[in-house]
């Protein structure tokens, strides 16, 4: 989570809330509980896609680092 807080000083500020969201989702996700429902298939597709814009957007802060 401290490399969450991270992400504000590379990452344009919406990208990095977004980032934050996510992992807060996934993590909720891999922790849910028997009374739970668990994720569809939908909201663990828009996550990858998200974990995938957020790599992206990580390569290119990278990338203008340089």
């Amino acid at each position: 989570k401290s490399q969450l807080l991270l992400l504000n000083a590379n990452l344009p500020e919406d990208a990095a809330a977004q980032a934050h969201a996510t992992w807060s989702q996934l993590s909720h996700a891999c922790h849910h509980r028997v009374f739970d429902l668990e994720p569809t298939t939908a909201q663990a597709l828009h996550w990858i896609s998200q974990v995938e814009r957020l790599g992206t957007a990580l390569r290119d802060a990278n990338l203008r680092a340089r």
